[in-house]
């Protein structure tokens, strides 16, 4: 019955597009500091402004719980012996100098650890590397994700990467009429799901 309906639905068929990804790697380091050195985790940011909405992501924060432990704590959890929030500002990926001054001269704090996830409808207007904004012109659904780990004390970065993930559908057109083709069904992840597979993905480049 499932299959006679299909084909009622989608006479051309059902296709399953894979995603194409592609890393970008900004700095050669692709390893963490694990020399006893104290790491701070900020929200994982959506979009390209960093007052827009963020989150702690369990997936992130249990990758870098594993990897390290007792050396790092959540921004959420950064206090003082009263109970008060160290850090005042809300940041993002693009923190600034100024916030980054502030952490050095506030904390014992070694790496400040960021993370972004752009969707394909945030893309359209952001510049990032040249040969991913290429390919997600005429996508489907896509996305971006961004790590970055900052040396509070030298305000240097230990490593930075990124990942694009994006699904093309190809569509055929007649070429006498310009009109499109019957053709199968598409199926694919949606730009939701390629932030959280691009995200996951470069957390699996980290050592």
């Amino acid at each position: 019955m499932f299959l006679s309906s299909c084909s009622i639905l989608f006479p051309e068929g059902i296709t399953f597009n894979p995603a194409n990804y592609n890393y970008n790697y900004l700095t050669f380091n692709k390893r963490l500091d694990y020399n006893n050195e104290s790491y701070l985790l900020f929200p994982t940011s959506f979009g390209d402004s960093d007052f827009n909405n963020n989150a702690n992501l369990n997936y992130v924060v249990d990758f870098f719980k594993e990897k390290l432990g007792n050396k790092i704590s959540l921004k959420k959890d950064y206090k003082d012996d009263n109970g008060k929030l160290i850090i005042p500002f809300i940041s993002g990926y693009n923190i600034t100098d100024e916030e980054i001054l502030f952490l050095k001269e506030n904390t014992d704090l070694k790496y400040l650890i960021l993370s972004k996830i752009l969707y394909l409808k945030n893309l359209k207007d952001v510049s990032f590397p040249g040969n991913s904004k290429g390919r997600l012109n005429d996508s489907k659904s896509g996305a971006m994700s961004f790590i970055k780990i900052v040396d509070i004390k030298s305000n240097t970065v230990l490593l930075e990467m990124n990942c694009v993930g994006e699904v093309s559908v190809s569509e055929n057109r007649d070429l006498a009429t310009g009109e499109g083709k019957l053709q199968p069904k598409a199926i694919y992840k949606d730009s939701y799901s390629l932030g959280e597979k691009t995200m996951k993905k470069l957390l699996k480049k980290i050592k």
